[in-house]
Parts: C-alpha cells; structure tokens; sequence
C-alpha cells in the first residue's frame, strides 16, 4: 500500500509538516508495511505552469527539473493522497497553488477512487476557506475525501496538543479503513466531480481533440478499468 503526503507549506518543520508527520507516524503505528512518500514543497520548489498545454496534449509536463512529473507519477500510483497547506489570504499557499497548476490532478483524474485527506492550519482566520479549495480539489480530480482538518494555531508554535493529537488519530484510522475498501468504492468525487469532468473538461476537450489528446485517453482508460473492477 502506498501513501503520497504533499506539504505546501514553504516550511517544511512549520505547523503543516509537524501535523501531517503525525498522520504519517499514526498511519506507520497502524501498518508499518505502508510505504509513505512525504514531499514538502518548499524544498522541492516547483516552478510556475508556462501555460503550453503540454500535459493535455500528452499527460506530461514538458518542465523536468523539478521532480513535480515524478511526485505526479507517485500520486497515480498510490492508493490514497494527503494534502496540507496554511492558510495564506484565506487561500492555499502559492507554493500548493504552483503544484496544483503543474502536476495534472484535474486533466488526468489522478485521484481517482482515491481516499484523501484535506488539512489547513491557520493562525487568524478562514482556514476553512482554505481547506475547501483543497475538498474541491480533490473531489474535482477524481477522489474523495476521507477526512478533513483545519487547525488554528499561533506562528512558531507547536500546534499538536491533546485536542489534535485525538482528532488526527480518528481521521488516520478512518483513513486507514476507506484504504482498504478503497477498491469498493465507486463514487469518486461524486457530483462535482461527475459535472466538472462531463459536462465542463470532456465537452470542451472533444472540441479541441489536438489540444486535449490525452485528456480523452485518460477517460477512456477510466472507463475501462471501471468496467475491469466490476
């Protein structure tokens, strides 16, 4: 089984890393076969989307020297995702926004039938704003969430205490449970994800099939494996 952690914090040891590193002990106590592969994107330093459409044309970014086509690759092949940004400006960190514009989430539906987990910390306020842009973003790229949290805490301290060391410990076990009946599940990012792909992506990908090769191919290959796991 294996597990992809994304930290959008450009403080890899800032309150984001230290909570969701005790998801990945939690997850570690429950099965030490897990294999977990934590990415904090303030070290990886992605760079900007240049807009070229690469990836809708052939599912790969044409921008290689920054290991985000690799952490792309990771996330399909894993069996569920955790994602935990701050709240900056009652948004997502840019470095998390940078990510999300370059790693194909959306146009490959790599989330797809995926349990995740949707975290944002913040020391003010509208970290809830913040972590329904992460909701969205997963249910609009295929998954579901299996738990969220958002947590309020001041800069520079410690934000595990014994009200979020409980709570992280039933989303991680949660979690756990939706991996492993991940296979059953077949609702995938539900309505939102039916209407944004259906009725928004694919239209629009069908009218400009040179431009959006791969996004067609993409639902192809998810229908099939549908039909497979049936």
């Amino acid at each position: 089984m294996q597990i992809v952690i994304i930290n959008g914090s450009p403080r890899s040891k800032g309150a984001t890393g230290k909570i969701l590193s005790m998801i990945k002990e939690n997850l570690m106590s429950i099965d030490k076969s897990i294999q977990i592969c934590f990415y904090n994107l303030g070290e990886i330093k992605p760079r900007f989307c240049d807009g070229c459409l690469s990836c809708y044309r052939t599912g790969f970014c044409h921008i290689k020297d920054d290991g985000i086509e690799e952490i792309s690759k990771e996330i399909e092949n894993s069996d569920g995702v955790i994602f935990g940004s701050p709240t900056y400006g009652s948004n997502i960190s840019g470095q998390f926004k940078v990510f999300v514009d370059r790693a194909h989430l959306l146009v490959e539906q790599l989330l797809k039938n995926k349990p995740c987990i949707t975290l944002t910390t913040y020391e003010n306020a509208e970290g809830g704003a913040a972590l329904s842009i992460l909701k969205k973003l997963v249910r609009v790229s295929g998954g579901y969430v299996s738990g969220s949290l958002k947590i309020k805490v001041e800069h520079n301290k410690n934000p595990i205490d014994s009200t979020a060391t409980h709570k992280l410990k039933i989303i991680t076990e949660r979690f756990y449970k939706d991996l492993q009946r991940a296979k059953k599940h077949r609702l995938g990012g539900g309505i939102l994800n039916y209407i944004a792909f259906h009725f928004v992506l694919k239209p629009h990908a069908i009218r400009n099939k040179a431009r959006y090769n791969r996004t067609l191919d993409r639902q192809r290959i998810n229908s099939i494996k549908y039909l497979v796991d049936q």
